[in-house]
């Protein structure tokens, strides 16, 4: 369970695209400008721009993830929801991650899965991991098919890898292969193997 718990915390750290950098230093003029004419997706772009092309500081870049954040833009939010996780400030984090879970978005509801099951709240986790993969994230439901495999409950484990295999979720359907591997059924092994290679 150790691992998981690694894995579930990580999730909430990385998950923002803030690592992919879609412009670079050339165009933060033009964005911090879109920004201040409430477009919450460049105000998003610059605080990644400064971040990760100007090396500057998140504190320093903050002030753009948090008015993307209040421009409604998602990413933005679990950007503030991250640094707020960093910070240690719990009830902000959580605020931020569920902002667009209440709009059903299965990517936000994914994320205050990890903030609940990384911080040792399983039951509540599995709650926001089930609503994910119901809103058809697949990594919910890879992850949900992951907990139960990992507590012996096969049924469970393949009901939810077959849920994110048939959401394009390359590794549950090797997941499912290597079960059905392990039980010998080496024709539903094969089946699985090849969906994984051609999503």
């Amino acid at each position: 369970m150790k691992n998981l718990f690694i894995i579930h915390l990580l999730i909430i750290l990385t998950y923002s695209s803030i690592s992919q950098a879609k412009y670079t230093v050339k165009d933060f003029k033009k964005l911090d400008n879109q920004c201040s004419q409430k477009n919450g997706e460049s105000c998003y772009h610059a605080g990644v721009v400064m971040f990760k092309e100007k090396k500057e500081s998140l504190e320093k870049s903050f002030k753009y993830f948090k008015k993307g954040c209040d421009l409604n833009h998602e990413n933005s939010c679990i950007t503030v929801g991250n640094k707020y996780f960093k910070d240690n400030n719990k009830d902000q984090a959580f605020k931020h991650y569920n902002k667009f879970c209440l709009k059903k978005s299965g990517k936000s509801c994914f994320v205050v899965g990890s903030f609940f099951y990384g911080s040792s709240d399983k039951k509540e986790g599995l709650k926001y991991y089930k609503t994910s993969c119901d809103l058809n994230f697949p990594l919910a439901c890879r992850n949900l098919g992951a907990i139960f495999q990992g507590e012996g409950d096969k049924t469970k484990a393949l009901t939810f890898f077959k849920r994110a295999c048939n959401l394009q979720e390359t590794l549950s359907c090797k997941n499912i292969g290597l079960i059905y591997q392990k039980e010998g059924n080496t024709k539903k092994a094969d089946e699985y193997f090849k969906l994984a290679k051609k999503k």
